[in-house]
């Protein structure tokens, strides 16, 4: 707890120093633009007020299947600085983004190389750190086939921070010093609280659990947890008879009680497979949608999975 205490001194100093780092003649605020909500929140643990911040894709709204609109355009247009995680993740953007001008304005944060990539269909594999052309060709053929989820781990949000610290020092010199104190402080608060998760999750990381969607897999891997199975009863499919017969026989078999949802997966479906079973779902939501959106969300999102993760893998032992 001292420790959490510590980061919020920690921010006021650098909120004072901050103070006087804006009061020096400015032209204007840069505004920075981030596709999706984990992104806007690590840009606001940077920069906080420093910068005029938006996030293109609105909560609850999927990055894979957005239906842009004329005001996200605008939005794009008038940004200094776009982020995005890549141009497989956020696919229906691109269009958008192939009529920006100045294409350098567009930081992909999966492209830093020390990114830890895992497969979409699980196992593992790391982005090689030797940043030649090679390398970079062999990643954009290949990244189709990778879970670009990666904001789900620690350490590749941290490794995203660094990222966004620098194009930010990088587009403003003069704010360098701010943007690093705060990635500091931010980076021993995720380190802190990514250590503490890792001591609470000890008696539950050899349970077996089930997922519809395994789209927090880097967060399962980070801290230690079994990989699940991966149900086939998918939202938007009729899933049949024998799918569902199949899944239940399943969870008995394998003697599981946690299954984790997500928000596209509806209550109903998740109870037309769980019914009458010794089961308890939770939904994870790795957007952070219904979290309130400053510099400490991504915090608050590690401390509500925690819980849930905790609460579900701990039901029935």
């Amino acid at each position: 707890m001292h420790r959490i205490v510590l980061y919020f001194l920690m921010l006021g100093i650098i909120s004072v120093f901050s103070s006087v780092v804006s009061a020096e003649p400015y032209k204007r605020k840069i505004k920075v633009l981030s596709s999706i909500k984990p992104i806007q929140s690590i840009v606001l643990a940077i920069a906080g007020e420093h910068v005029i911040s938006q996030q293109l894709i609105p909560d609850y709204a999927s990055p894979h299947t957005y239906a842009f609109k004329p005001s996200d355009m605008r939005k794009i247009k008038k940004a200094d600085i776009i982020f995005r995680i890549d141009d497989h993740f956020e696919a229906m953007l691109n269009p958008l983004f192939a009529n920006v001008a100045d294409q350098s304005k567009i930081i992909s944060l999966a492209d830093k190389p020390e990114i830890h990539f895992l497969p979409a269909t699980g196992g593992h594999s790391h982005a090689d750190k030797n940043d030649n052309a090679a390398k970079k060709e062999h990643d954009s053929e290949h990244k189709e086939n990778m879970d670009m989820h990666i904001f789900t781990s620690p350490k590749n949000v941290l490794l995203m921070a660094r990222t966004i610290a620098d194009s930010l020092s990088q587009r403003e010199p003069n704010k360098k010093g701010l943007y690093e104190k705060n990635l500091k402080a931010f980076s021993q608060a995720v380190n802190q609280k990514a250590e503490d998760i890792k001591q609470d999750f000890n008696d539950i990381n050899t349970t077996p659990y089930f997922v519809f969607h395994n789209s927090w897999q880097y967060f399962g891997e980070y801290f230690g947890l079994q990989k699940p199975e991966v149900l086939n009863v998918h939202e938007g499919i009729t899933a049949g008879v024998k799918t569902i017969l199949e899944s239940r026989r399943e969870i008995i078999a394998d003697n599981v009680h946690c299954i984790f949802s997500d928000p596209s997966i509806s209550d109903a479906r998740a109870k037309t497979l769980t019914e009458n079973l010794d089961v308890k779902t939770k939904k994870i939501d790795i957007l952070q949608s219904g979290l309130a959106l400053d510099g400490f969300t991504y915090l608050n999102w590690l401390d509500a999975m925690r819980v849930d993760v905790k609460a579900c893998l701990s039901y029935g032992m």
